[in-house]
Order: C-alpha cells, then structure tokens, then sequence
C-alpha cells in the first residue's frame, strides 16, 4: 500500500476517444460495419466524463477522416505543450480510446479506419504516435484498442513502410 507521498496528482487531463462503425465501402476487402463502435465511444467518453475530477479535455471522433484525426491529434498535443509552458510541474495524463478495425503490420499496431475515408493514406501508426507523445516529460500516456488485428503483410519487400489492405 502506497502511502499519500507516493502518489502522485494529476493535474489535467487528456483523452481523445475515437471510433469507426461505418466500413460500407470496404466490406470488399472483408471489414465488416460495426455499429457497436458507436456506442462503445460513447460509453466510454461518458466514463471518463463522470470518473476524471479535475481540468478535463476529451474530444470524440465518430467516422471520421484522417484530416479531422490528425486535427484533433495536434490539437491535444499542442494544449499539453502550452500547459507545460506555462507550468513545468504540471502532471498531465493522456489516454487514446480506438473502437473499430485494426491491424498488426512489421509488429506494430495501426489503426486502419482510414482505408474507407478517401482522404486518408490507409492507417495510422497509432504506436509511434503514442511513444513520441509519450517521451514528454510529465505526462502519463495509455491507450485501448477496442478492435481485433489482422497481421498485414507487404507485397513486396518495398513497401515494406506502409501496409497493403488490397
């Protein structure tokens, strides 16, 4: 049992909860719409609402596209920047929500809403995002994926950097 000296006090905190239910264009491909992921963001944002007791941020995203997702990425990212500014002893936390379909490619998790929104490039490196986010300095960063992964191979041994949903 820790005692009150070791804990420590969060100061603000982040989320962003997202989550795609509609796949109508890519049932091709074999990703089924899971419209249970509409519920589950929401569920889970309403959690986070009434269980987090002080300055709270949480932006959701429903069937979005990579823009609004990089948008909203940034966005966080650059508020925790300011908090840091203006106090260095601030204890920021950070937790990253994924309700859809997802992937395993060369090891690492990717979101791969993406692929059924025309403005995107196919997925996102969720892991990377995390771990550069997570180099900052008094901040806690955690994540759940709510999506089952598929291990995407390549093609070729050239597009090794970006997976293959075709």
């Amino acid at each position: 049992m820790a005692d009150d000296n070791d804990s420590i006090d969060l100061t603000h905190f982040f989320a962003l909860v997202v989550g795609l239910s509609d796949y109508s264009n890519m049932e091709e491909k074999g990703f089924a719409s899971m419209p249970a992921a509409k519920t589950d963001v929401r569920e889970f944002e309403k959690h986070l609402r009434n269980n987090t007791y002080f300055r709270t941020t949480i932006k959701t995203l429903l069937n979005f596209s990579r823009n609004a997702f990089d948008d909203a990425w940034e966005q966080i990212q650059e508020e925790i920047m300011e908090i840091r500014s203006e106090d260095k002893a601030a204890r920021i936390c950070f937790k990253f929500y994924f309700s859809g379909h997802g992937c395993t490619f060369a090891g690492s998790n990717m979101l791969t809403h993406m692929v059924c929104i025309n403005d995107g490039d196919g997925y996102i490196p969720i892991e990377e995002k995390l771990r550069k986010l997570s180099r900052k300095s008094n901040l806690s960063v955690s994540a759940i994926l709510d999506c089952c992964r598929n291990e995407i191979e390549a093609k070729s041994r050239a597009s090794k950097e970006k997976p293959d949903f075709g």
